[in-house]
């Protein structure tokens, strides 16, 4: 779910918004920033307090508040708020970067430690693999859903087509060529709508990191090196 808003809000800004595709990326900035610095406040306070338990549940639930805020957002939507919105969801998605990492570690064994590490990491970047693929189906899904209102907008078929399923992502750039001002708006509503249930999405699954963040093993992180000796052992005919 953490990288929904930073793959889609950059259309959000695009279609319903009218902004050119500098400026969409300009406007998404907030979050990428926001979602670094959750990472290093994370990691610092794992640092200075050995813990990292209250660091997922409070990560998780100002990530499922922020990417439920953005099912909000329509193409009347002011700047300020959507800010706002980016500002909490991009704090909880950077507050669980670290503490997951942190967390396997802590709760394997030193031998273990290079496996789970390598198993979190790709399991980490499949899923948010799969989020984007899932999330690009229910807008696609959306916008098919939406052809009634753009036929009764009085938009011709082609134009349609050309805003319906897996083209309305590609031709977001199309809208700015529609020349009736009712038309466009129904046009961004439609987009906007159907980003917003990709957007409801995103918010379920991060209520579920929620529920999960209670049954994470506590272990307060020892501060004592314990050294692993790696390889194969030396057998009795090499001494």
């Amino acid at each position: 779910a953490m990288m929904g808003p930073e793959y889609y809000l950059p259309l959000y800004f695009q279609s319903a918004k009218l902004a050119q595709p500098l400026q969409s990326g300009l406007l998404g900035l907030p979050f990428v920033f926001l979602e670094g610095l959750g990472g290093i406040i994370s990691g610092s306070l794992i640092h200075y307090t050995g813990r990292y338990n209250a660091l997922l549940w409070i990560g998780a639930v100002l990530m499922t508040l922020g990417f439920g805020l953005l099912i909000d957002l329509k193409s009347s939507t002011g700047l300020a708020k959507i800010m706002i919105y980016q500002v909490i969801g991009a704090l909880g998605s950077g507050l669980l970067i670290q503490p997951p990492l942190v967390a396997i570690q802590a709760n394997v064994s030193q031998q273990e430690t290079a496996t789970a590490t390598s198993t979190l990491t790709f399991m980490r970047g499949l899923a948010q693999a799969v989020s984007i693929v899932i999330g690009g189906v229910v807008f696609q899904g959306s916008m098919n859903l939406k052809q009634s209102d753009l036929v009764n907008a009085g938009l011709s078929p082609d134009m349609v087509a050309t805003f319906s399923g897996q083209d309305a992502q590609v031709n977001v750039g199309q809208l700015e060529s529609i020349a009736d001002n009712t038309q466009r708006q129904v046009v961004q509503a439609s987009y906007a709508w159907s980003l917003g249930n990709a957007w409801i999405m995103y918010a379920g699954i991060a209520g579920l990191t929620i529920i999960a963040s209670y049954f994470v093993g506590t272990h307060s992180l020892s501060t004592e090196h314990v050294e692993v000796r790696t390889g194969l052992d030396k057998t009795e005919s090499e001494h």
